[in-house]
């Protein structure tokens, strides 16, 4: 038997254990849900939730089980393939995805990417006088250090080439065994910048869902969010801010992808494809480790994924990370028009909740379907 009440509580149920159905809904967003039928309850009910969109600490439930809610997040084991950053560069790596230029250049093994620096320093070292330039360009290199799970940027930590090697001689010698498996590094991209000199990083959000009935399927949403760095980029700069879209004060305000102006490098008409595209890539290869096997056949299984993308001087989307509980109108978001969230969340219930509570037809809203992600 699963959940179907169409409840919710705030905070963390008395017996159950679970946290708050839908804790990663703005206020907005649960105002939407109470059109429909929703109602806030006590945190001792005994009814059990149709509809989860928890944070990760609330609750992880399992493909397949009794007693659970009828729509609910995949399992964490699941989406970890993709917001796992150590997981997700295997699995984007193994599939070409860098030779593709789909993703930076990254590093899992840190022990091998040592050697690498060793001997190119080795190198180095070995060139003619009139090779300084070129060798002091390399050693100029960014590159990104990142936390496995890391979130608001809080774990990346940029670095010159001179500095990554400093940190993995440190870093290996009294973390081996430790290091390799929570951290992955990724090279600069040559980025694009906006009118005003800054980098800038491009929310998408992707809807994926498991239906009773139906194989998996995936849809974009056309509400894009350009985020601009607080700092204007220098390539040579060492201030955080430039070269992580969340550090930093006095972001430029949020736009959508459709906001933008007509010189904005984003600002490309055939941009979207190009992002629906690299989605659609990347679901195929996740496809293996995010689709669970078995699942519950009566329940809808779903995950909502905030991609961040940058766009290369080159006018090439470039895919940095993936989050499986995106910030709803908070936290780095928060700048964002609680509108944007709040049609996203109506789109979420009337292409999912409401054709699996009430038998209604999906309504896509703003989403557009990625027919090739799972074939």
């Amino acid at each position: 038997m699963l959940g179907g009440d169409r409840v919710f509580w705030r905070g963390r149920h008395a017996v159950l254990g679970w946290g708050s159905p839908l804790g990663k809904v703005h206020r907005d967003g649960i105002r939407v849900l109470t059109a429909c039928g929703f109602e806030e309850v006590d945190r001792s009910t005994t009814r059990v939730p149709a509809f989860f969109w928890n944070t990760r600490r609330a609750a992880d439930f399992p493909a397949i089980g009794e007693g659970l809610p009828l729509i609910r997040l995949l399992p964490q084991a699941s989406t970890d393939a993709l917001d796992d950053k150590v997981r997700c560069a295997r699995l984007l790596n193994a599939a070409g995805f860098v030779a593709a230029g789909l993703v930076p250049e990254s590093f899992v093994d840190l022990a091998a990417l040592q050697e690498i620096l060793e001997r190119s320093e080795t190198e180095q070292q070995e060139e003619a006088p009139w090779e300084e330039a070129r060798r002091d360009r390399r050693r100029r290199r960014l590159y990104f250090v990142k936390h496995r799970f890391g979130v608001k940027g809080q774990a990346v930590r940029p670095m010159r080439e001179d500095a990554l090697a400093m940190w993995l001689q440190d870093g290996i010698s009294h973390v081996r065994g430790r290091s390799e498996q929570q951290f992955v590094v990724q090279a600069e991209v040559p980025p694009a910048v906006d009118a005003s000199g800054r980098k800038f990083v491009l929310r998408c959000h992707v809807l994926v869902a498991c239906r009773p009935a139906s194989p998996p399927a995936a849809w974009f949403h056309r509400d894009v969010i350009t985020l601009a760095h607080a700092a204007r980029y220098h390539a040579d700069g060492t201030d955080k801010a430039i070269h992580v879209s969340q550090s930093g004060k006095g972001h430029p305000p949020p736009q959508l992808l459709s906001e933008l102006p007509p010189t904005h490098p984003a600002a490309d008409e055939s941009l979207p494809a190009h992002l629906r595209g690299l989605v659609t890539r990347t679901l195929a290869a996740a496809a293996p480790e995010l689709i669970p096997v078995p699942r519950c056949q009566c329940a809808t299984l779903y995950t909502l994924l905030g991609l961040d993308v940058a766009l290369s001087n080159r006018g090439a989307p470039v895919l940095l990370e993936i989050n499986s509980h995106p910030a709803i109108a908070d936290g780095t978001m928060s700048g964002v028009p609680t509108a944007v969230y709040t049609r996203l969340v109506q789109d979420v219930v009337s292409l999912l909740v409401l054709p699996a509570l009430d038998g209604a037809e999906p309504r896509a809203g703003g989403f557009d379907c990625l027919p090739h992600a799972f074939v």
